[in-house]
């Protein structure tokens, strides 16, 4: 360890183990609350298409967080159980919620690529792990693409 490293360090008053700690449980804390708003968005879905497909992609947040809850673990952190991230104002309609939900994801892809940059030289199996779940929120975007033009208040039948 360079001297520079050593003052960095002390500046900072973070070990790389606890940065990544911290890393991940922004990330984990952000996914468990798409998964969440994803869940409540189903319930509040006006027909069965958008309930199973919303149902889907919030099964895919929570199995993307128990992965990112094992990393986390593995870096010294505890997964927190309160929801950290505020969720956007309510929409009053399908579409509107689900504009809000890909947004959600759109913010979450660009959190995971940047995550995944900071650490892939340190650690690059933890940053192949943050890749894959950004592509996981990517395709989940698309998802909420298709359903956004279902849905849409707009739209010509």
């Amino acid at each position: 360890m360079t001297f520079m490293d050593r003052v960095t360090r002390l500046v900072v008053g973070l070990s790389d183990k606890e940065r990544v700690a911290t890393l991940l449980g922004g990330v984990y804390s952000s996914c468990t609350e798409r998964a969440r708003l994803l869940g409540r968005h189903a319930m509040e879905a006006p027909n069965g298409a958008s309930v199973s497909l919303l149902r889907e992609l919030q099964s895919s947040e929570v199995e993307l967080s128990k992965h990112i809850a094992t990393a986390l673990i593995a870096a010294g952190g505890r997964p927190s159980q309160t929801h950290s991230v505020l969720p956007p104002p309510a929409s009053p309609n399908h579409w509107g919620r689900l504009v809000q939900d890909l947004e959600l994801h759109r913010h979450a892809t660009r959190e995971l690529q940047e995550a995944s940059f900071r650490v892939v030289e340190d650690l690059p199996e933890l940053a192949n792990l943050l890749l894959e779940a950004s592509e996981e929120t990517r395709r989940q975007c698309e998802h909420l693409r298709t359903l956004i033009a279902r849905a849409d208040p707009q739209a010509l039948d």
